[in-house]
């Protein structure tokens, strides 16, 4: 799903929900991590602390990033988007911490069965919502969904607005 993204040499990338760091990639030294055959900076985030040790981590909550405005080159978040407390304002960080023209990307599991719950996630977002959210603060430019067993994704790909 994050194969068509844009890491190239020195671009700085937040994942947001990072967990053990399983999207940062593999081969680690210390702040860079290859991947597609690229090398770049890449940064976890996630409130609780981190699995991988050869992953930069932050530890904090995606309402309240700690970084400076206009930083990042790419944001990411997988399987996330469910869980934050506040969407709109875990979205309106991603925004903050975004350059003009990053790319913000996300998957998350969508349930269109309105009877669905599950206790884990703060939200139960369908095709409809996700996309609604992240338009609200990025231009979309490309959807995907994938069916499933149980849960299906969806996959949005935006672009920061100057």
């Amino acid at each position: 799903m994050f194969s068509g993204l844009s890491y190239s040499e020195g671009k700085l990338v937040l994942d947001i929900g990072c967990g053990n760091g399983r999207y940062g990639g593999t081969n680690y030294t210390e702040s860079e991590y290859s991947y597609v055959n690229y090398n770049c900076r890449y940064i976890g985030i996630d409130p609780l602390l981190g699995e991988n040790r050869n992953v930069p981590f932050v530890q904090s909550v995606a309402e309240y990033l700690p970084f400076k405005s206009k930083i990042f080159d790419t944001v990411i978040m997988v399987t996330s988007m469910d869980h934050f407390m506040d969407l709109d304002m875990a979205l309106s960080e991603c925004k903050r911490v975004l350059k003009p023209g990053g790319i913000f990307a996300t998957a998350t599991g969508v349930y269109e069965d309105p009877n669905h719950t599950d206790p884990s996630h703060v939200y139960h977002l369908t095709r409809q919502s996700a996309f609604d959210a992240t338009a609200k603060h990025f231009e979309v430019t490309q959807i995907n969904f994938f069916e499933g067993s149980g849960c299906n994704s969806f996959f949005i790909r935006g672009v920061r607005r100057v």
